[in-house]
Parts: structure tokens; sequence; C-alpha cells
């Protein structure tokens, strides 16, 4: 392979309360070879003691640095505290990732991935394919969602009677594919770039993060590259769903989706009240599928 690259890779990780898997993910980073990588931990307020064990088990590496956001910022907030904590110049590449992914099968994998990014002229995002259990996952790239298709996705039963338009279906392979969005578990972007844009959009708390900063990208002209030739294993929001209710998540999705479609696409009152009454519409439906296990 070609020599190690010169640019720095800062890799982000927001924590909450998952301490272990920050732990062993940050040891399968530092086996990745001929890359220069630093990480940035941002503990959002756990009250496990995530904090100090992180910041003990790494207390002599100069190659960590971990920051107590002093609140649970959520995602958007947390990561751009990281981004801004890091001393990344702009030529330097920013990595934003979960705690929950392993990359131990490949230790050339961010190798490979900084040299193909840096070799695709309009690139805004890239990011390798995300595995679940093995198999390509059809999260790993989608659509940027209309109004109508939040509408759809509002209620299970529509969704799965019209099917999830959002999806890609790739006809043939290639090695760079050319997507709207891709995952926040696992993403690439320039500095320079990031700081061009904004950064995350701190209107969420969760969710529709990626959509944001997708749009944010295309109308800076760029686009975003799922990479297939490069995988990854993801274990699917094992944070979150540890930490909070399904309810309770739908809810915050519902207020991320008001946030991006006000804001993005200028839906009026009227619009916000269908997504109001369509979350009550799902809690009927949800009450129902738990009741009699639909």
């Amino acid at each position: 392979m070609d020599d190690e690259l010169e640019i720095s890779l800062y890799v982000v990780i927001v924590n909450y309360k998952s301490y272990e898997d920050t732990i062993k993910y940050i040891e399968q980073l530092f086996l990745q070879k001929k890359v220069n990588l630093k990480v940035i931990v941002v503990d959002n307020d756990s009250k496990n003691l995530s904090f100090e064990k992180i910041k003990v088990k790494f207390f002599e590496d100069s190659r960590v640095k971990i920051i107590e956001a002093g609140g649970n910022l959520g995602y958007a907030k947390g990561n751009n505290l990281g981004v801004k904590s890091s001393g990344a110049a702009d030529r330097d590449l920013i990595i934003i990732s979960n705690n929950d992914i392993d990359i131990s099968s490949d230790e050339y994998l961010f190798y490979k991935w900084s040299k193909k990014h840096l070799s695709i002229k309009d690139v805004g995002l890239s990011a390798p394919t995300m595995l679940v259990d093995g198999k390509e996952s059809k999260y790993s790239a989608w659509k940027i969602p209309t109004f109508k298709d939040s509408v759809i996705a509002s209620i299970s039963l529509l969704e799965r009677i019209i099917g999830d338009r959002k999806k890609y279906k790739f006809e043939n392979f290639n090695d760079a594919e050319i997507v709207d969005v891709l995952p926040g578990s696992l993403l690439m972007i320039n500095m320079e770039m990031l700081k061009e844009i904004s950064m995350f959009d701190e209107g969420t708390f969760l969710y529709m993060e990626e959509v944001i900063l997708s749009r944010k990208i295309s109308n800076y002209g760029l686009r975003n590259y799922l990479l297939r030739d490069i995988t990854y294993e993801h274990f699917v929001s094992k944070t979150i769903s540890s930490n909070n209710s399904y309810k309770k998540m739908r809810r915050i999705l519902l207020d991320s989706v008001i946030y991006y479609h006000a804001k993005y696409d200028g839906i009026g009152k009227f619009k916000v009240y269908l997504l109001e009454f369509l979350f009550v519409v799902w809690n009927i439906e949800y009450f129902f599928v738990k009741r009699f296990k639909l």
C-alpha cells in the first residue's frame, strides 16, 4: 500500500451511558493502520460514571480527548461540541461515528476510505456500506424524504401497504454510489466543508440530522457517496433502544420531522397539525399491535 496519509483523521464519538462500547470501539480504532487517528469523546451527561471510566482508561493516551458535555445535548449539539474541540485543521477529515459498530474485520478500512474520499472531487460526505448481521442494510443510504414520505411513514400499516419510497434499489454494483443521505453511524467530511455549511443543525435533539446535513451539502453543490466496496458492522441503535421507550423515541422523531419540514421545506400549520394527528393515530395503532401482537 501507499505511504501513510499525511492528514489527520479526527473521530468524534458521542457517548451516552455506554462506556464499555466506547472503550472497546476506541481500542479497535487504534488497530487501524496507515492513518493518523485522534479520538474525541463527548459524554452526554451519563449518570453511570461513563466519563470517569473512559478518562481513566485513556488517561495517558494523548490521542484521546474526553469532554464532559454538562448535559444531554443530543446528537447534533454533541457532535458539534466534539468537532469544535478537536483542533482539526481545515484540510483534515472528520469522522462522525457511533460506538455501536465493529471495524475489526479490516485494519485498513479507514485508510482505504480516506484515500477514496480524497480522490472524489465533488464529495461532500462519504461512508462505507453498513452491514447488519453480515448483510447490507437498507439503511446504508436513503433518499431525502418529501413531506408525503413523512406522512406515509407516520402510520406503520400505511408504510407496509405503500412501501418505503426512500429506499435505493441499486441496479449494478458501483464502488462509489451517489446517494442523498448517509447514516450518522459512520460518515466522513472535510473539516473546512463542515465549517462552510455551519456544521450540524442544532434544532434537533435526535433523528433527521443526516437528512439536514445532506440538504446543506446538496445546496452547496456537492454530492454524497456510499462506498460499496468497504464495509462495517452496525449493531443498530443499541444505545438509543436500551435507554428509551419506543413511544418516546417516536415522539422525538416526530419533533425532528416537523422541525425539518418546517425549516427546510416551509410547511405551514395545517401540515404540522396533520403530522401531529397522525401521531395520535400511530399511538392507537401501536396499542393494538402490542395488545394483540399483530
